[in-house]
């Protein structure tokens, strides 16, 4: 307790010593003029912390008090600055708003004030308990000679100290700043110039790294992030981009992910900052009713506070960057939110720089692609059209058993197929619901055959393969008839099965990445690189003059058919097909709900996946020489990979590859468990298929046996292989 004063201890300094009043030397009521000299000589360091240590001391000396801090008042706003405690310099300079009563009262009311620890702001309670703990706090204001408050200094006394007049205290501050205010404020002055200073040289520092990666979205998305941890001293960071009224997120603590994080405009910290534009800074997380606690959760990172602020372009939110947690335990601070609002600029002028320059990539890389495209195909001829539309009659009845699973269209010649492809179009009454020109219908199918290379497996054979399944799926099952597909639906999933693979490379999607092809640049951001570009080149088809088979739909059902090919093409990725497994078998035990849309479209995909495996429900005789047609592409990839100096995979390397033991594995991770599920979902109609893909798995392990008796290391797999199965 103060003696002077019992309880707190209000006294306003203008009540207190002027210039020239009192007693004493110079007006000095409290203060020895010759320590106060000796004080005021030694202030000749052109370094805050050293002087305000020496005044700490001299103060902490004076009055009896435990130590002593000096707060200054930013004057451009309500904050406060702390760097000094006692004797110690702060790792880090404290910065904060002036939350608590009692300094608020001592900044506008310029009084001096007696209270504890526990009475101050949060942050400067924490700093302050890990010396001592609770103690008993005297609040002294400073001004400038305009009558301005410009420094609190407050004087920590331990509990046990009894004997403090507090008026002599005041007296001891108020004399010692009368003529040292001059040096501490210039000085400190000074410093935060020289600090704004380094800061913008960090600033342009960080801008020339962010426009060294306008090439690159996803680069420059990371070194957006981790330059934005590198100025604030944030542990983590995220980032989002404004995309069709969403914000999307593949940047996580400096690393692309392929999978996002998709948020609406307004949802979260994140969503708030995009729907208003304003920065926010919040000191403690889980008290905050906008923090999303589930993902702490679900990761084990604990959030402590964040600072979030928008990247603007103009008057435009195009992003967003949510900073999480201050290194040291601190907390992020008023120069924390300058140095991002800053930074935020170059961040916006650099993304849409990225983003037009990205565009003109993907504009030239789709040129590239088209003259390719259009050196590699022929255009489709008039005379070809009409043969196909008065050639196509009763061709399907030449082939008794052609609606069995078990029957291999790749018996089929090429000049067949076309005109079978589109009598099945007529057979399951597609044409007549559509009213689908017949001349459009023969020149999209030859458009599409011609779109496939002669590569050895992902050619037209395949895709004509798939389609035909599709098509015995959907008349077999009944699933128009019984109201598990729309006629909409059915028309987009024989579309997209027939056009898959066009213009396939005969090479997988990693591949793809690895050599920076032209597909590549257009579609590695987003994942699925092959089936993107599939999807890219029927739509291309569609747009093609006389190829428009859909011309006749209206604006919702043509929205819908041309999204349901897109997806559907995408779910030829076995990669997308393993996310969603648990959910098509979770359908299945429970049993299928036509009504509901989800479960339409898992069905949807699990029948895309079902009609690509289609080579697996033939007999032995097809299955294995299918096989081999698969691996001679592997293995050419595989050649091409040992010919840029890369290792290929065991499964793309000639010498290598054990093709039986590849595909059991194959067959029990991948195709029975999708035939099983189909088999649930229509219980005794596909028994036939999961009978064929066993008995084919006995064939192969029958074959591994041989296989692994006459295989050696560095002989061909895919000759032994042929050598085996002639047998």
């Amino acid at each position: 307790m103060l003696a002077a004063n019992e309880g707190t201890v209000e006294t306003s300094s203008r009540d207190k010593t002027a210039d020239g009043g009192g007693t004493g030397v110079g007006g000095l009521k409290a203060s020895d003029p010759n320590t106060l000299l000796n004080l005021y000589a030694s202030l000749y360091d052109m370094n805050g912390v050293a002087i305000q240590k020496k005044v700490n001391a001299y103060i902490a000396e004076t009055t009896g008090a435990s130590y002593s801090l000096i707060i200054q008042l930013l004057k451009e706003c309500r904050d406060a600055a702390v760097q000094v405690i006692g004797s110690v310099p702060l790792e880090q300079e404290l910065r904060f708003t002036i939350e608590s009563k009692v300094l608020n009262e001592v900044v506008s009311e310029s009084k001096c004030i007696q209270t504890v620890t526990q009475e101050l702001d949060k942050c400067l309670i924490e700093v302050l308990n890990k010396r001592r703990g609770n103690s008993t706090i005297l609040a002294v204001p400073v001004e400038n000679p305009n009558g301005e408050v410009v420094f609190i200094v407050c004087l920590v006394f331990s509990n046990g100290q009894n004997n403090i007049s507090s008026d002599y205290c005041q007296a001891i501050v108020q004399e010692c700043f009368r003529y040292c205010l001059g040096t501490i404020a210039n000085t400190l002055a000074y410093e935060d110039e020289k600090r704004l200073h380094q800061q913008c040289q960090t600033l342009l520092f960080g801008a020339s790294n962010l426009f060294s990666r306008v090439g690159d979205v996803c680069d420059l998305m990371k070194e957006i992030v981790w330059e934005a941890c590198r100025l604030t001293c944030a542990e983590s960071c995220s980032m989002f981009l404004v995309e069709s009224g969403n914000l999307v997120s593949k940047v996580f603590d400096g690393r692309y992910s392929t999978e996002e994080i998709r948020l609406s405009i307004g949802q979260g910290i994140a969503g708030h900052v995009a729907a208003t534009g304003k920065l926010i800074n919040i000191r403690d997380a889980y008290s905050h009713p906008l923090f999303y606690k589930a993902i702490d959760k679900k990761t084990g990172f604990k959030t402590r506070n964040i600072l979030c602020f928008p990247i603007m372009n103009k008057d435009e939110v195009v992003g967003v960057v949510e900073l999480c947690n201050k290194k040291g335990g601190f907390h992020f601070d008023v120069f924390d939110e300058e140095v991002a609002m800053a930074f935020s600029i170059y961040c916006g002028i650099s993304i849409m720089h990225s983003l037009v320059y990205k565009k003109i990539q993907d504009a030239q890389a789709r040129n590239q692609l088209s003259n390719e495209l259009m050196m590699y195909h022929m255009k489709v001829e008039d005379k070809d059209v009409q043969a196909i539309v008065e050639s196509h009659k009763k061709q399907i009845s030449s082939f008794p058993d052609f609606f069995n699973y078990s029957f291999s269209t790749r018996l089929l010649s090429h000049e067949v197929s076309v005109p079978i492809a589109f009598e099945l179009f007529n057979e399951l009454n597609l044409t007549t619901q559509f009213s689908i020109r017949s001349d459009y219908l023969a020149r999209f199918l030859l458009y599409v055959q011609r779109g496939y290379r002669t590569t050895p497996y992902h050619n037209w054979d395949h895709a004509f393969a798939v389609f035909h399944l599709a098509a015995v799926l959907i008349k077999n099952l009944n699933l128009t008839e019984n109201q598990h597909l729309t006629w909409v639906e059915s028309l987009a999933l024989l579309v997209a099965t027939i056009c898959h693979d066009i213009d396939h490379r005969g090479t997988t999607n990693q591949f793809q990445m690895a050599s920076g092809t032209v597909l590549a640049s257009l579609y590695s951001s987003e994942g699925s690189v092959m089936e993107r570009h599939h999807v890219a080149q029927t739509m291309c088809i569609l747009n093609t003059e006389g190829c428009n088979i859909v011309s006749c739909l209206d604006a919702t059902e043509y929205k819908v058919f041309i999204d349901l090919v897109s997806r559907l093409i995408l779910a030829t990725d076995l990669a997308n097909h393993f996310r969603i497994m648990e959910q098509q078998e979770k359908m299945a035990k429970e049993g299928f709900d036509p009504t509901n849309w989800n479960q339409r479209e898992l069905l949807m995909y699990l029948l895309m996946t079902c009609c690509d495996l289609s080579d697996q429900i033939k007999p032995w005789e097809i299955c294995h020489l299918v096989t081999e047609l698969v691996y001679r592409e592997f293995f050419s990839q595989g050649d091409l990979e040992k010919a840029m100096g890369s290792s290929p995979s065991e499964m793309m390397d000639r010498r290598r590859a054990k093709i039986p033991d590849l595909q059991i594995q194959f067959i029990t991770t991948v195709v029975l468990p999708t035939f099983r599920v189909l088999d649930k979902l229509y219980p005794e109609k596909i028994s036939s298929c999961l009978t064929t893909i066993e008995n084919n798995l006995r064939h192969w392990e029958l074959v591994k046996e041989k296989f692994m008796q006459q295989w050696e290391e560095g002989c061909s797999s895919i000759d032994l292989l042929k050598h085996i199965c002639e047998k």
